[in-house]
């Protein structure tokens, strides 16, 4: 990376260290860019991993300028949403959320900049999304919105892949529900045979 950008870009300089362990000074750069690093350190919601994410988070408001900014590209599994809105909600800073298209990807990314309020009492929350209005939401709405459009953006990834005589089901929860089964299943076939498109059924549990 460093010799490919050599001659393009000679003033940019190429660090290694830990992210856990930076040696940087305090209110050092204007932004910090996360392309996927919060996704590798943050698989699975365990309590080691939110503490040292946590961490990582404090270490990023520390290198930051005043008026610097946070950004982080994120599939946003919804540990890491609930994770990244509670902590910087509670640190008083503003977070927009950008949901991102990517042509031909089958990834569903969203992009974050989290930057300190200017009025600390009424920082906010915005959710972009595509063909919308600006949103401002609490967390627990932000996170629900957001798990709306992913499982829609799953559900028309799959569709478009079906041929002729194949199918996708989908289970629909009740989280209320102490039975281990899902409420609706929802089935999507494509075909032309007009017998199979005739058997519509409507059931719930």
């Amino acid at each position: 990376m460093a010799l490919r950008s050599k001659t393009k870009r000679p003033k940019m300089a190429y660090e290694v260290m830990d992210i856990f362990k930076m040696k940087i000074e305090n209110g050092t750069y204007d932004v910090v860019v996360d392309k996927g690093t919060l996704d590798a350190v943050f698989p699975e919601d365990t309590a080691e991993n939110t503490q040292k994410v946590h961490f990582l988070f404090e270490e990023i408001i520390r290198i930051l300028k005043d008026n610097g900014v946070y950004l982080c590209i994120s599939l946003l599994q919804e540990h890491i949403l609930t994770n990244v809105l509670n902590f910087f909600n509670a640190k008083k800073f503003d977070i927009d959320l950008y949901e991102v298209l990517i042509k031909g990807s089958k990834m569903f990314p969203f992009l974050l900049q989290i930057r300190r309020a200017k009025n600390p009492e009424a920082n906010e929350i915005t959710l972009h999304l595509r063909g919308k209005e600006p949103q401002k939401l609490k967390v627990a709405d932000c996170i629900r919105s957001i798990k709306e459009v992913q499982t829609q953006n799953i559900f028309v990834q799959n569709s478009r892949k079906l041929r002729q005589g194949q199918r996708f089901s989908i289970d629909i929860w009740d989280q209320k529900s102490k039975l281990n089964v899902p409420k609706y299943t929802l089935h999507v076939v494509d075909s032309t045979v007009a017998k199979t498109l005739e058997k519509v059924h409507f059931l719930s549990r």
